[in-house]
């Protein structure tokens, strides 16, 4: 029987720098990879004539998510129960697109209809996140870490650090049930998509990453940037 082990591929530890170039591999039923959408875009702003210190470009140098755990819900028909898995991971993100495996993992044999996947801060006080912390201090009591460069109207490039506390939850709905065994099953592969190109613009107007008025734009951009899809 498969064991119901979860590998945690993309935490700091295994994944060092981030050097590997081979793309994500595994040998386990569940895998879920997360791919980055223009990545090395630069966000500009369309206005002729921005109003003075507005910021005129952003770019995006780095980027880390952090995803809370997976959950897999039975289709009902037979004795399968819900699967849930809460375990943290930081994902360094590949900005030039390279799939990153996050999680290479085999579930208990079932019939499920639908995965989960969560977006979640990691919390001071955890004693399970505390070593991530360790690693990732900015991230503390944060899902979302972003550096880059914002220019402003009339300036140079300044470095900037943004980061969020999003809690996400992504479903998907399998089009037909996936069924588990306690072989070999065929690898079930799944792809979280991020698409950075409208995290800090909004009505043609850059959203300068310093400026707490637009914290709200922004977060709901990048919220609006995450999608999961089985990937065939």
């Amino acid at each position: 029987m498969r064991s119901q082990r979860v590998v945690l591929l993309a935490s700091m530890a295994a994944l060092g720098a981030c050097t590997d170039t081979t793309g994500p591999t595994g040998d386990h039923a569940l895998q879920v990879n997360v791919r980055v959408v223009n990545g090395t875009a630069t966000t500009s702003a369309v206005n002729a004539s921005p109003r003075a210190s507005a910021a005129t470009t952003v770019e995006i140098q780095s980027v880390a998510f952090v995803l809370g755990g997976l959950k897999l819900e039975t289709a009902g028909l037979d004795s399968t129960v819900d699967w849930v898995f809460e375990e943290s991971v930081v994902i360094p993100l590949d900005l030039t697109g390279g799939p990153m495996l996050a999680f290479d993992t085999d579930v208990p044999p079932g019939v499920y209809k639908e995965l989960e996947i969560s977006v979640d801060k990691l919390e001071m006080g955890n004693p399970d996140e505390e070593p991530l912390i360790a690693d990732w201090p900015e991230l503390a009591d944060a899902s979302v870490l972003v550096t880059g460069l914002v220019t402003r109207d009339g300036g140079a490039p300044e470095s900037f650090t943004f980061t969020a506390a999003l809690d996400i939850d992504l479903e998907l709905l399998f089009d037909e049930p996936v069924t588990f065994t306690a072989g070999d099953s065929p690898v079930t592969l799944v792809t979280l998509t991020i698409d950075l190109s409208g995290w800090f613009i909004a009505a043609e107007n850059v959203l300068d990453p310093a400026d707490q008025a637009s914290r709200s734009a922004v977060e709901s951009n990048i919220q609006a940037s995450v999608e999961v899809h089985k990937t065939d």
